[in-house]
């Protein structure tokens, strides 16, 4: 169980720890591409970012994780244990969409 409150800052600073996105990658095997802080080149372009994916800001990161995955589910709402899980679980389906090329799934 997890001791202290799970707040978005607390789940993206353990996400964003090398041991789990880290920083910048561009592995041909990643049908992602371009990664900076577990964000997408296509996902950073939808959010109107127009720069190098390496230099792609933290603040920024921070703001996609935050809109597109903790507020749209309400995710404060959600029990304390859950919180994190629950955020690992979206970023976990967005991967398997990107992989299996799936738009509505």
């Amino acid at each position: 169980m997890i001791k202290e409150e799970m707040t978005f800052d607390l789940a993206f600073k353990i996400l964003t720890s090398p041991e789990i996105e880290g920083d910048y990658s561009n592995d041909a095997n990643d049908p992602g591409g371009a990664t900076r802080y577990g964000v997408t080149e296509a996902e950073a372009r939808r959010h109107g970012y127009t720069g190098d994916m390496r230099e792609l800001p933290l603040d920024f990161a921070k703001t996609i994780f935050k809109e597109d995955y903790w507020d749209t589910v309400r995710a404060d709402e959600l029990p304390n244990d859950l919180r994190y899980h629950y955020l690992m679980l979206r970023l976990t389906l967005a991967l398997l969409k990107r992989l299996c090329g799936c738009r509505k799934c």
